[in-house]
């Protein structure tokens, strides 16, 4: 029943690509790379020249490490992009795209802009609980900050499996094949859920070692490690999450996961986060 449907899926895992050519820049240079210049900063005084010089110098280094990080994300589409097309659209134009399909066009954007709008509210909740973890000592930002990087290759199979899912989910139901649609989708989020939840495993084992990468600081390797295992509890529902609602998506049901998202990031994230950090 699937052999169709897995040929496409093993296509669409390449697009873990640009995610580890951008994660594996972030880790391994641009982080590391802050953390040092973190001293520098705190020694700037804006009122000397010497001051001033050392300011533009340290923006001009953060800047190139993110045009470098952009360029990386570029290259790593570009890699995608031509795979895709070798393997599924050779043979096909672009003058296809002539004249624009405004249909499908206002059909995109009736999901898009919700998307968005979810995208920004878990952005800004992430803003606020900053804003309640910040209250707590800096060890615990910087915790956060390391861990972050860290559990986000976890991350990279759910979000993977989560395009490719949705793609396949939306055919089937174009197809009308609604059971077919329904098995499929659990047979991602159980692959979702193995996978992700086996590589925050490795990193917990790993906790300390990786923790050591960032920093010396026994407090933050502590605690980092500590939140290393938590996560790996987190990924069985991150990875329902990510793979269920990027198939309700592609299926054209966007207000119910736009509205559950909003609702248990603010009420839930938030109102839990401020009850339990704010004294």
């Amino acid at each position: 029943l699937y052999e169709t449907q897995l040929s496409y899926m093993r296509y669409l895992m390449y697009s873990l690509v640009p995610y580890l050519i951008q994660g594996t820049f972030l880790i391994v240079f641009l982080v590391p790379a802050l953390i040092k210049n973190r001293k520098d900063l705190n020694l700037i005084k804006i009122k000397s020249k010497e001051g001033v010089r050392n300011l533009l110098i340290l923006f001009a280094r953060i800047l190139f490490m993110i045009v470098v990080s952009i360029l990386s994300s570029f290259i790593g589409l570009c890699i995608l992009g031509a795979f895709v097309y070798i393997k599924i659209l050779k043979g096909y134009s672009i003058k296809l795209l002539w004249p624009l399909p405004l249909i499908h066009l206002k059909n995109v954007m009736t999901i898009g802009i919700p998307s968005a709008g979810e995208n920004m509210s878990y952005s800004l909740a992430q803003l606020a609980l900053m804003s309640f973890i910040n209250t707590i000592s800096v060890e615990t930002v910087t915790t956060r900050s390391y861990v972050n990087n860290i559990v986000s290759f976890a991350v990279l199979f759910s979000a993977a499996l989560a395009q490719g899912n949705g793609i396949i989910v939306g055919r089937l139901i174009g197809e009308k094949k609604n059971d077919a649609a329904l098995n499929f989708g659990f047979y991602s989020i159980k692959k979702a859920i193995i996978l992700s939840t086996g590589m925050a495993g490795i990193f917990a084992i790993l906790g300390h070692p990786l923790m050591r990468i960032f920093t010396e600081n026994q407090e933050i390797i502590k605690l980092g490690a500590t939140v290393i295992w938590i996560d790996v509890i987190l990924e069985i529902g991150r990875a329902t999450n990510v793979v269920g609602i990027g198939a309700l998506k592609a299926v054209g049901d966007v207000k119910f996961p736009v509205v559950i998202g909003v609702f248990s990031m603010w009420v839930i994230a938030v109102g839990l986060g401020y009850v339990l950090s704010i004294p």
